[in-house]
């Protein structure tokens, strides 16, 4: 393939499924769009279904071309690439179909990017590979195929490298420059959008990244904190969910458990369960009714209560109350403890402090005021930065 891209208008996007592809993909492209008259149009990818009912995601700008494939592999996408000539991709993480995707694309040539979305830990705790095998049967054969597509492009023995990838991202033991057959793969983008300093050395010692490829663009959920200001505070409590079951994290028997248990213990009063994207909807659905009220939107409430999720520090930027819950036998990471307000596993404990604390008026932290002052908000950095890059 030509490596000179300067004619080719196509700017590929991946991300899991059609909802996540409403959120930073979506928001990207429609920013490039305005800020240049070059005549680019967009490919996005997916390889999961989050609701079958939803034909494509709604947020998309009009040049855009949805494209669905259970597995992405060397053969559909050189048909792909045919037809729509690439300039960039984007990916929004590093997971198994990611680095994928990037180190393909690195091979022809095209410049490739990855956007931080979110906070992370060196190693979260997962279920058993044997239990994972059970619940997440199709999601593992899908992740073994990817691995072999890697084991191709990588020309390296999928054994060794299915090896390597169980270690890094099962059993979080080591990092890709420590792992013998990704370390000289290129399978990490050109360019690393990240969220400030702070997250250098993670994805340096983690991942191989060098500072020349950083660029830092604030924390796009801090855009939440900027929706809020016109927004009254409601009465009501915000649990926020994420994709423990979903992801492999927390068996599904068990998790049903503590949604019983917060919907005994808030019987009576209103508390939103802001989902994850990648959120299975049956699992909360039964529990539904007037004050049990499930939301994709992040709500402006007096407490959250939540695990290890994102959102945790946008909540702690807006100097709410914030609940820290102990699920059973499923650790929280040290660095989101520093959120906390009080950490429990006692409902009792939990809507004695609810009870007392601070429900009406609340101070931004320094790190958000200093956010809200900049001029460019981090989707706009993101695509001012690939513009240019393009041009």
């Amino acid at each position: 393939m030509n490596s000179d891209h300067e004619n080719n208008k196509y700017i590929y996007f991946f991300d899991l499924n059609e909802i996540l592809l409403d959120r930073y993909p979506a928001s990207i492209a429609k920013s490039i769009n305005e800020i240049t008259d070059k005549n680019f149009k967009f490919i996005f990818f997916y390889s999961e279904v989050y609701n079958p009912k939803v034909a494509r995601p709604k947020k998309l700008p009009p040049n855009s071309t949805v494209i669905f494939e259970s597995l992405l592999n060397q053969q559909n996408i050189q048909r792909y690439i045919v037809q729509y000539p690439p300039a960039a991709l984007i990916t929004v993480g590093l997971r198994i179909p990611d680095i994928f995707l990037l180190g393909y694309f690195n091979r022809i040539g095209v410049k490739t990017y990855m956007v931080q979305h979110g906070i992370f830990t060196n190693h979260l705790k997962r279920i058993s590979i044997f239990k994972l095998l059970k619940e997440k049967a199709s999601k593992f054969v899908q992740y073994l195929r990817y691995s072999h597509e890697i084991s191709k492009i990588s020309n390296v023995h999928f054994i060794w490298l299915l090896r390597d990838l169980y270690q890094f991202y099962f059993q979080g033991k080591r990092s890709f420059p420590e792992l013998a057959t990704i370390k000289n793969s290129d399978l990490i983008s050109h360019t690393a959008f990240i969220f400030d300093k702070s997250w250098v050395n993670y994805y340096q010692n983690k991942y191989g990244y060098r500072n020349y490829n950083f660029k830092y663009i604030g924390n796009p959920d801090y855009q939440l904190v900027a929706n809020f200001r016109n927004v009254p505070i409601e009465n009501a409590v915000c649990y926020i969910c994420q994709s423990l079951v979903e992801d492999g994290r927390y068996l599904k028997d068990d998790y049903i458990v503590f949604l019983r248990s917060i919907k005994d213990a808030f019987q009576g009063q209103k508390i939103y369960l802001k989902l994850h994207p990648r959120s299975k909807v049956e699992l909360y659905k039964q529990f539904e009714d007037e004050n049990f009220i499930l939301t994709q939107d992040f709500r402006n409430c007096h407490t959250y209560i939540g695990h290890y999720s994102s959102l945790l520090e946008v909540s702690y930027q807006l100097g709410r109350n914030i609940v820290l819950w102990n699920l059973k036998d499923h650790n929280i990471p040290e660095n989101f403890k520093l959120y906390a307000s009080i950490c429990s596993n006692d409902w009792k404990e939990v809507l004695s402090f609810i009870e007392k604390a601070n429900k009406e008026s609340f101070q931004l932290r320094p790190e958000i005021k200093d956010y809200l002052k900049e001029g460019l908000t981090p989707i706009e950095k993101i695509s001012k930065a690939i513009t240019e890059d393009l041009n």
